[in-house]
């Protein structure tokens, strides 16, 4: 993947920023307007959707800068733009997949309950800040003394900076085993939860998505490996493959965390696709359960004798209690 065009590095930037946006738009509306409970990973969702639009902007800066054209083709000016250009987005990035990941681990404690989910969702909380917090800071100070401009400019004195090739796949592979872990947590839990069918193929839907988040990693760090062969040389005709996965990393992340958020909006739009249809219960024993109404439209069973009270002279209908129904089963 590393001949990627800057063309579709754009398309999939934009494309998947956009679907972003309008999937956290919904959750909005639907936390506000319907459930009417605005929490902590909604102002974390608005964030990480802040650093995908800043990061797909950056990278349309790359590409007018010469991403996926040959350095040495490239001005000094063009050059140093598009290492600028790369050294935000690095930042960005790194900012942008501590609240992605964060969103769906405050999600997790107000969705499911469980002691061990509990815990293990609060360990993962402490893990995954502690280390965007720690791999941010080493973005943005690389190198010293801080604001140096050897990390953009090649022809800049020498700089003492840290490891940049292990330090970024180790990074990378945080990433990874840590989407993993946060694909996987509630996974036990859901198998076992007695929901409706379409609900539960809704909530595995929503999970088999967010897989290609952890996909979308693993591709990463083989984008950022070709980089990285040609970092001294060629990184702007190399780097496409990166910026590509990144952006697709980050963005697939907030989609996938929106989509459960957004259930009330799909049961009014479509009520009728979440839910389980029901087949109409035969009677028992002879017996009719359909329903009528009296005059009034209160709705009686067929099966119920409407009680005469005697002490008024008059007949009245009263609620009356059915032979119980059997359970309906799902169809």
């Amino acid at each position: 993947m590393a001949g990627v065009q800057p063309e579709s590095t754009l398309v999939c930037a934009g494309v998947f920023t956009g679907l972003a946006i309008i999937f956290s738009t919904l959750r909005l509306y639907s936390r506000i307007f319907i459930v009417r409970a605005v929490r902590v990973d909604d102002i974390l969702l608005g964030v990480a959707v802040m650093c995908s639009m800043a990061l797909t902007v950056l990278i349309i800066f790359q590409a007018y800068n010469g991403l996926g054209v040959h350095q040495d083709t490239l001005s000094n000016d063009e050059v140093f733009n598009f290492l600028k250009g790369l050294y935000g987005g690095s930042i960005v990035y790194s900012i942008g997949m501590l609240f992605t990941q964060t969103t769906f681990l405050f999600q997790y404690r107000n969705f499911f309950i469980g002691k061990w989910l509990r815990r293990s969702t609060d360990a993962m909380i402490v893990i995954v800040t502690l280390e965007g917090i720690a791999t941010t800071l080493a973005v943005a100070f690389q190198c010293l003394p801080v604001g140096t401009q050897s990390i953009w400019n090649p022809y800049a004195p020498p700089a003492k900076c840290i490891n940049y090739v292990a330090f970024w796949f180790f990074s990378a592979l945080f990433n990874v085993f840590s989407s993993l872990i946060i694909w996987a947590l509630p996974l036990p839990l859901i198998k076992s939860l007695q929901l409706p069918k379409r609900q539960k193929r809704w909530l595995l839907l929503v999970f088999a998505l967010g897989f290609f988040t952890c996909l979308a990693s693993g591709l990463r760090i083989r984008g950022l490996y070709i980089s990285v062969q040609h970092a001294e040389n060629d990184t702007s005709f190399y780097y496409t493959a990166a910026a590509t996965w990144s952006s697709l990393e980050i963005n697939v992340g907030i989609i996938c965390s929106c989509l459960p958020t957004i259930k009330p909006i799909v049961d009014r739009v479509f009520p009728e696709l979440l839910r389980e249809p029901t087949r109409p219960v035969p009677p028992l024993g002879g017996v009719d359960h359909s329903v009528r109404r009296n005059g009034a439209g209160v709705l009686l069973a067929n099966n119920c004798v409407p009680l005469t009270d005697k002490s008024l002279g008059t007949s009245a209908e009263s609620s009356s209690v059915p032979t119980p129904k059997r359970q309906i089963e799902d169809v």
